[in-house]
């Protein structure tokens, strides 16, 4: 199972491909070398919590996310928080234990520092998060 991860900017995005089978990520990159949404079992990207105070940096944020959904139709979205609370089994978890679990649970990931920044992990991060809710879809839907 290989599920494409989207972390979205006000600016761009960047991306990064979860393989459940070999667990690890496999491929990374930014939107000028987005791959083809074929590739993969599901697609999913990093949503924004609610906008209380909104500003031009989260609105354009939001733009960029309908534009994802518009591309991915069918994309899983999965909150920060969400990912936070997964990583580290607490709605209360910091980003950094988020970075440690995620080192844990993708241990190849820790070795690939190189090329890599702190959106590549969010996106790496929500893919592994998806995995988890398609696990559950389809256990639900055999019980049907």
């Amino acid at each position: 199972m290989r599920i494409l991860g989207i972390d979205p900017g006000n600016r761009g995005y960047h991306w990064a491909t979860y393989d459940k089978v070999r667990n690890e990520i496999i491929a990374w990159g930014d939107e000028s070398k987005l791959p083809n949404g074929a590739e993969f079992d599901a697609v999913a990207i990093e949503d924004i919590a609610a906008i209380y105070h909104p500003s031009r940096t989260r609105t354009d944020t939001a733009k960029m996310i309908g534009r994802l959904q518009a591309a991915f139709p069918d994309a899983i979205m999965i909150t920060r928080e969400r990912v936070r609370t997964v990583l580290t089994g607490s709605a209360r978890g910091s980003e950094a234990a988020a970075n440690r679990a995620l080192n844990r649970f993708i241990p190849s990931f820790a070795a690939r520092r190189r090329g890599l920044n702190g959106h590549h992990r969010a996106a790496a991060a929500c893919a592994f998060v998806a995995v988890g809710r398609l696990q559950r879809q389809k256990i639900e839907g055999e019980k049907r």
